[in-house]
């Protein structure tokens, strides 16, 4: 080989190699979005029972199938109220979740028509968990295990959230029996004023009877605290205000019924006595000899 020859192979390698210096740290590059594809798979594995980080409150939150709450019992507390998430799947429909309680740590119960008793297996399939105050409510719900598809514990009851439970739920049913209440009260005042005459009156008499203190004393009482003293009355005390003129007539009308028949009682009586009888003279028997034959 000339010299020219030689010169000319050395331009060519050295032109060359730079294209393979930086294909040898290439391939290496490719293949590391490979390598972290697995670090997905925790999206799904809150489906396996694996804990994982709730982002709402920051408590741990253990999602189990049904075949895995057996062997979670043992790692909770026997007298936990824990919060929990029960979803079930219909046979019709998509999933539907419920939020709420389960008390005293009680994750596999047992339906016995009026009682429940604490299993430890899911071999029944009367077996369920009771998820309690479900959207603020009173009472519970109980789930078969043979419907729920996932069951969430969410974290532990503390006192403070238990006694903001009890709270909401004594100011709901105080709200509700008043509303109750006012109902009842509309309901009886409409149906007082479609009563008859007649039939209005038998109420007011028998409601307010004069024994128990409902007279005049009683309404000009209930008139100065209601128009004195700005003061609501109670609505027996309202419904008497209003029909007082009612009652005082049907006070009347019955006094005169009570008085037209102690009068027809005491003539009856006097005219059922025995009439008296002229006394009999003495009487001379018409056998005897001699009486004038």
């Amino acid at each position: 080989m000339s010299m020219r020859q030689t010169w000319f192979a050395i331009l060519i390698t050295a032109a060359v190699s730079p294209v393979f210096g930086q294909e040898a740290p290439a391939q290496p590059a490719k293949e590391q979005p490979q390598a972290a594809a697995p670090a997905e798979k925790p999206a799904v594995a809150p489906e396996k029972g694996v804990v994982v980080r709730s982002e709402k409150q920051g408590d741990d939150v253990k999602v189990l199938r049904p075949k895995d709450v057996p062997a979670a019992m043992g790692q909770l507390k026997s007298k936990a109220d824990i919060k929990a998430e029960v979803t079930i799947l219909p046979t019709h429909g998509r999933a539907v979740t419920f939020k709420g309680v389960i008390r005293n740590g009680k994750l596999i119960e047992r339906f016995m028509g009026r009682r429940f008793a604490v299993q430890h297996t899911l071999k029944d399939p009367r077996c369920g968990v009771r998820l309690w105050w479900i959207g603020g409510t009173r009472g519970w719900m109980f789930f078969a295990y043979d419907h729920i598809q996932t069951l969430a514990l969410t974290g532990t009851l503390t006192k403070k959230e238990r006694a903001e439970i009890l709270r909401r739920l004594r100011a709901k049913q105080h709200d509700n029996a008043e509303q109750q209440k006012a109902r009842r009260e509309a309901e009886l005042e409409a149906n007082l004023e479609k009563m008859a005459p007649a039939e209005l009156e038998r109420y007011m008499l028998k409601t307010y009877p004069a024994v128990k203190g409902w007279d005049q004393k009683k309404l000009n009482l209930l008139r100065h605290r209601q128009i004195i003293e700005n003061k609501p009355l109670t609505r027996d005390e309202g419904v008497f205000v209003k029909y007082f003129g009612v009652l005082i007539r049907a006070r009347l009308a019955e006094l005169k019924r009570t008085t037209k028949k102690e009068v027809i009682e005491i003539d009856h009586g006097e005219s059922s006595q025995p009439q008296s009888q002229p006394p009999a003279g003495p009487s001379v028997p018409r056998d005897l000899p001699g009486s004038g034959d």
